[in-house]
């Protein structure tokens, strides 16, 4: 009995310090929202204080990094992001320079799991007499892009009326990017790897989404999780890589939906690993007091 209570005591101070959701997304205002991946609601938001946040992203340590786009700007900045308590820390803003004229307009970021390098994607491009939407490389410790990391992404039907709003990676390094305003006709969703970028998989939508989108897998189930927002966008679904089919999990219940979506490795916030040592040390302390009456008793017989 008194093993049974020790052991749920020492379980429930572990668990308790992961105190945020596994999915988590971010609206473009910048407010962070819980995701239900039963049901798709966004619940608990709490404000990062960033403008245009395009997408977020969690490193292998459980560290959570945010892009901010501005409105047709020409720059970018890169934060840190508590989880909890959405506080954001500027690392850096960068800006590219060169042939084109480059406009950071929406977009995503996402680690590489296997190299650990942080890609990005960005919505447009203005050279002339097209846009052409480019993918990149950001360092996250400074938040620079540099000129040769950015590469070209495929426009479709003879034309850049695409939008590439969201990026995730597998397990085995492939970028899985979606276009959710293409003409074909309801955007696309590629997957490629390289620089030049090289497109090993070219899938069309099977439903229309909103104009801002995040998308991530379950790092458990290898479930790929689409969330959508802005002109026609607010609910969560599950996509079929293979053929590009859209399932409704549900609504986010926000207005605006969301422009980011990410799942936290299961690393536990920093609080928790002095709790999960208090916990082992009292467990240990408890079981030789136990053992140390029984033998007591045992003695006095």
């Amino acid at each position: 009995m008194n093993n049974k209570l020790l052991r749920a005591a020492f379980l429930g101070t572990a668990f308790c310090s992961f105190s945020w959701a596994a999915l988590i997304g971010n609206d473009f205002n910048g407010i962070l929202y819980d995701v239900n991946q039963t049901t798709g609601a966004a619940t608990n938001p709490r404000p990062t204080g960033i403008s245009n946040l395009a997408g977020i992203a969690f490193n292998s340590s459980g560290i959570l990094y945010g892009i901010s786009m501005p409105d047709g700007g020409l720059t970018e900045s890169l934060y840190t992001i508590n989880p909890v308590t959405a506080a954001s820390t500027l690392i850096g803003t960068s800006s590219v320079f060169n042939t084109f004229t480059d406009q950071f307009f929406e977009g995503d970021l996402r680690f590489d799991p296997v190299s650990g390098t942080l890609f990005g994607v960005e919505y447009l491009s203005v050279p002339s007499p097209l846009p052409v939407p480019k993918g990149f490389t950001i360092n996250p410790a400074t938040g620079g892009i540099s000129q040769a990391s950015l590469f070209n992404l495929p426009c479709f039907n003879n034309s850049c009326l695409v939008d590439y709003s969201a990026l995730a990676i597998n397990s085995g390094g492939q970028l899985y990017i979606l276009d959710t305003a293409s003409l074909d006709p309801f955007g696309h969703l590629i997957v490629g790897s390289g620089n030049p970028f090289t497109t090993t998989l070219n899938v069309n939508l099977s439903s229309p989404l909103g104009n801002l989108a995040g998308m991530d897998f379950d790092p458990t189930t290898g479930t790929l999780y689409v969330a959508d927002g802005g002109t026609g966008g607010g609910n969560l679904y599950t996509l079929n890589p293979a053929n590009g089919d859209l399932t409704l999990v549900g609504s986010l219940g926000l207005t605006n939906g969301l422009a980011g979506l990410a799942f936290s490795p299961g690393v536990p916030e920093p609080g928790a690993f002095p709790l999960l040592i208090a916990g082992i040390a009292g467990l240990f302390a408890a079981r030789k007091f136990i053992i140390g009456s029984r033998c007591s008793a045992e003695e006095g017989l």
